[in-house]
Parts: structure tokens; C-alpha cells; sequence
């Protein structure tokens, strides 16, 4: 990432340093603007759960994501994918994987290695081919601090998600809220 932002003029300090390792570039801080600017600008639901994912993906360079939207009189999450060259509606229970613990326990789960979580669920590598490591999944929450959503990214390009990942998550998502209660 490019040149830091840091509050700090002491640049001897180990505190320093580690707060320059999670300090938000102006490119990310410029990307979060952009992707805020983006995900509000569009009421249609579908078009606004790629948006988001896409916009996420991005901005947390991972290589895929989810976007799953509480279904709460069925206590379900429901998201569509592509599949090919169309888009198919995907439902899991509420609790079940990691995007149903996250929805049912309204706490962010970053994980680095997947695979070794008893919550992961493997069902859709199988099919797809597709081999999960990395893992963030982030609770998206209306005014009123109620899960509505759950954002499930995939695969850091930089081998896992960081504690700035999360924080800029945390940013992206109040925008998220609006627009899918919008939406």
C-alpha cells in the first residue's frame, strides 16, 4: 500500500511502527470514498449485492465474496451468485457455516485458515473446485445495531485479512446498511 498516513511525528517509537503497519493510505481512504460514492449510487437489490461485494473485494483485495441478506421469517440468509452465466438464489439456516454464525452471533470472524474452522462448510469448494484459505466475514448492521446482512470475502490476495481490513469493513458497511434497507 502506498505512502501512510500517520498521526504521529515520532518515528523512533515501536509504537510508531506498529501503528504504521495498520494505518490507512490515501490510496485505501480515496478507495473507501470511491466505494461508499458507489454503493449508494443503486436501488435495484441485485445490482446492489455485486456492487458491494465487488466494491469490498477491491478494497480488501480478496478474490471473491457473498453478500447475504437476513431473511428473518424464514431465519434464513439468502444471497444470489453466479453461476456461470446466470444468477441462482443461495439459501443457508441461520447458525449454520460461518456467514450463519456470524448472522446469528452479530460478531465479525476472520479467519485465517478456514478450512480448520468447525464452522466452515466445505459444500461449496466441493462443487465449485474452488479452495477457500482466508476467510473475513462482517456482520452488516442497521441504525439500530440490528444484523440485516452478512459480507463474506474470500481469499486475501496478501494471505489473509488484517485488523485495517476489518476497520475499513467497519467504514464500508455503515453505507451498506443504508443502501440495502434503501434498496
Amino acid at each position: 500500500r502506498h505512502e501512510k498516513i500517520n498521526t504521529s511525528f515520532n518515528e523512533n517509537s515501536s509504537q510508531d511502527i506498529s501503528q504504521e503497519h495498520n494505518a490507512l493510505s490515501s490510496e485505501d481512504l480515496n478507495m473507501l470514498i470511491k466505494a461508499a460514492e458507489l454503493v449508494n449510487s443503486n436501488l435495484k437489490l441485485d445490482d446492489l449485492l455485486v456492487n458491494i461485494v465487488d466494491v469490498a473485494a477491491n478494497l480488501l483485495h480478496a478474490d471473491r465474496g457473498t453478500l447475504y441478506i437476513i431473511d428473518e421469517e424464514n431465519n434464513e440468509l439468502w444471497s444470489k451468485v453466479a453461476m456461470g452465466e446466470e444468477m441462482k438464489e443461495i439459501r443457508l439456516k441461520i447458525g449454520e457455516g460461518v456467514a450463519g454464525w456470524v448472522a446469528q452471533s452479530g460478531e465479525v470472524l476472520n479467519l485465517s485458515n478456514a478450512q480448520d474452522d468447525e464452522r466452515f462448510k466445505a459444500d461449496y469448494d466441493k462443487v465449485s473446485g474452488y479452495k477457500t484459505k482466508s476467510m473475513i466475514c462482517f456482520p452488516i448492521k442497521n441504525k439500530e445495531n440490528k444484523t440485516i446482512g452478512v459480507l463474506q470475502l474470500l481469499n486475501s490476495k496478501e494471505g489473509e485479512f488484517s485488523q485495517l481490513d476489518e476497520s475499513l469493513l467497519s467504514a464500508l458497511s455503515i453505507h451498506c446498511a443504508l443502501a440495502l434497507e434503501n434498496a
